[in-house]
């Protein structure tokens, strides 16, 4: 090593960086210096000695000066390159720009934007999946009519374009439903990737809310679907726009005419009972009002004046007269009767499927036993965790305070028996449980509520099923049995107004 050979390669650096080819003339720099510090460290001639540390000095800098300059460069083109992929519609940074409805192209953006859509789910499935072909049949009946409110998109995993083509054929004559053409194998491997989806287990349906910019509410909405023909509601109340969509459960429009005026009665019948001063009771504007948020403005307008008599009635202070019972002819035996003191909470079969345990044992639809409450509390839990040992007994001495004022608790096991969970859930905590040889309802219950460890307890308004709070378990620690339940419930009924 020479001072001349450091001068050769630090000339070469030089001509480099004039020439703009910085990136090379940075490792020239570098090596350069280099040389000349240890130059420095072997020669005696103090003047030399310094001279080359100056000049190794002087490289040093140039040569940090270019890496300033490259790393601002890259942040840069980063930046481009962000500002490029989030200048579009999310749909389109989703789905890519154009899908395929009826054979035709349309307009991811325009698609999204039809009729101010509220909600989009992305049906995973295939033809060669019966599930797939059942679960997708529902939903696309489900949105006919609802395109304003519900919109499907199908991402197929079918084996060939024959077998697509056959199965976006049944619903192609729907609006409301369009897919990603079968070429774009990217971007369906894409989303599957990131919603992590098991191509064993189709279908899988992600619901994302189009008010909140493509916010993904949750990536297995299909767990509403189950023990319900119409969870659309539930999915509604997931969502930030919360209006309620008529719930048709019956064809007969008897059934729904009923149910409204049975609910403006109860209304009534509630406000005319309590000894309240005069400016604080039920108007009709309120009471229109109410029905408006349940049952759907057009259904509670075709009912106007049936509703406007009963509230005369009201007005005079008589006792509202009992509705006539509906005709019916159908041969089913009668349903059974509602164990809360409300109407049935619909919503619950469709969250927790077609049966509920009690501590008696029983085995009943979690529409009646949940029938009236105002808050559902569902805990997910073990034996084998001890933090939710730790927890249960100041959870159970809450339950029992709150049993009387509307709340209901629902045990979800993490055991990995049928004896450790009836041992932890009839010892340990109270309320109902979900039956442990249901596998695949808890399965279903871990993936709509996002449980990833426990233990967690999840509050839910007991008259839609909205998710009130993700995970109130510190809230319910902290309150003081016998002076703290109400305002723990006020507060949860609260946030999400």
């Amino acid at each position: 090593m020479s001072f001349e050979q450091a001068k050769m390669i630090a000339k070469a650096a030089v001509d480099l960086d004039r020439a703009n080819r910085h990136h090379e003339a940075l490792q020239y720099y570098m090596d350069a210096s280099q040389m000349l510090i240890e130059l420095a460290r072997t020669e005696k001639d103090d003047l030399r000695r310094n001279a080359y540390k100056g000049h190794a000095v002087s490289y040093l800098n140039r040569a940090e000066a270019i890496k300033k300059h490259e790393r601002y460069l890259s942040l840069q083109k980063e930046r481009q390159e962000e500002e490029a992929l989030y200048s579009g519609h999310y749909s389109e940074r989703l789905l890519g720009e154009n899908l395929e409805r009826a054979g035709t192209s349309i307009s991811t953006k325009t698609f999204f934007q039809e009729k101010a859509t509220r909600l989009v789910i992305l049906a995973f499935g295939a033809f060669w999946s019966a599930k797939s072909r059942s679960v997708i049949a529902k939903l696309v009946k489900l949105c006919e009519g609802k395109s304003d409110v519900l919109r499907i998109v199908f991402l197929s995993s079918d084996r060939s374009k024959a077998e697509f083509d056959r199965f976006t054929r049944t619903f192609s004559s729907n609006e409301g439903v369009a897919s990603v053409p079968f070429h774009r194998r990217d971007t369906k491997g894409m989303l599957a990737q990131r919603f992590h989806i098991d191509e064993s287990r189709l279908p899988k349906l992600v619901l994302i809310d189009c008010k909140a910019n493509g916010q993904v509410l949750t990536h297995d909405a299909g767990a509403a679907f189950d023990g319900s023909d119409n969870p659309l509601n539930i999915w509604v109340s997931m969502s930030c726009d919360k209006t309620s969509v008529v719930d048709e459960v019956s064809s007969n429009g008897q059934d729904k005419k009923q149910s409204v005026l049975s609910r403006a009665r109860d209304l009534l019948s509630a406000s005319g009972s309590k000894e309240e001063e005069k400016e604080t009771e039920m108007t009709l504007e309120t009471l229109i009002q109410s029905l408006n948020a349940e049952f759907g403005e057009e259904l509670v307008t075709s009912l106007r004046a049936e509703v406007m008599k009963m509230f005369e009635v009201y007005k005079t202070g008589k006792p509202i007269p009992a509705l006539p019972k509906p005709t019916s002819t159908s041969t089913k035996p009668p349903s059974q009767q509602p164990i809360g003191n409300g109407r049935p909470a619909r919503w619950a079969d469709a969250v927790f499927g077609n049966q509920l345990m009690d501590m008696s044992g029983r085995r009943l639809k979690p529409s009646n036993l949940l029938a009236g409450m105002r808050v559902v509390l569902v805990f997910f839990g073990g034996r084998w965790c001890r933090k939710c040992n730790e927890v249960a007994p100041k959870l159970k001495q809450f339950a029992n305070a709150v049993s009387g004022k509307g709340v209901s608790f629902v045990f979800v096991s993490h055991d990995r028996d049928g004896a450790s969970c009836s041992k932890f859930w009839k010892t340990s905590l109270a309320g109902l449980c979900v039956p442990f040889e249901d596998r695949y309802r808890k399965g279903r219950l871990d993936g709509f509520f996002k449980v990833m460890r426990v233990p967690r307890l999840v509050a839910l308004n007991g008259g839609n099923g909205e998710v009130l709070k993700d995970d109130v378990l510190s809230d319910a620690l902290q309150v003081k049995i016998g002076a703290g339940e109400d305002a723990a419930i006020d507060m949860w009924l609260r946030s999400r107004k």
